[in-house]
């Protein structure tokens, strides 16, 4: 089973291996406190809350998240292309780095790296599309 596992998720199945990549960089980039580090949403939260009193005054507004997932998908496709994941890395919550290293990032992605001539183009035109959230994102607290 483990073997399994690790076969479709860093084996040579591009499409399977594509969309372990797409989920991860989703999760980097909802996880990202890049734009946050004192924890608190940064968004438009006067405004967000006059729309939407339900909405969690942490949460950035619309905007932002996408602008969060199209940055850390345009980081994540100059990772691939220069093979160098430190700036990504950099960017990721610290959750994310007390896990892993950059080192570990570029070991899981080889398979990406090995096939970035198929993966570049699919990323820039992930890039321009917009994000559909599956659960709504949350703040962690």
């Amino acid at each position: 089973m483990k073997t399994l596992i690790s076969k479709v998720l860093f084996g040579n199945d591009g499409i399977i291996g594509g969309i372990f990549a797409i989920t991860l960089i989703l999760g980097i980039a909802l996880g990202c406190n890049n734009a946050n580090k004192n924890g608190t949403g940064g968004g438009n939260t006067a405004n967000a809350t006059a729309e939407d009193p339900n909405r969690d005054p942490d949460m950035p507004d619309d905007r932002l998240l996408k602008a969060h997932v199209k940055e850390t998908t345009a980081d994540f496709s100059y990772a691939i292309s220069t093979e160098d994941f430190s700036k990504m890395y950099s960017k990721a919550s610290t959750d994310f780095q007390k896990q892993y290293t950059a080192d570990q990032m570029k070991d899981v992605f080889k398979s990406a790296i090995a096939n970035k001539r198929q993966l570049l183009p699919m990323l820039a035109k992930i890039v321009k599309m917009d994000p559909v959230y599956d659960p709504a994102p949350t703040v962690r607290r």
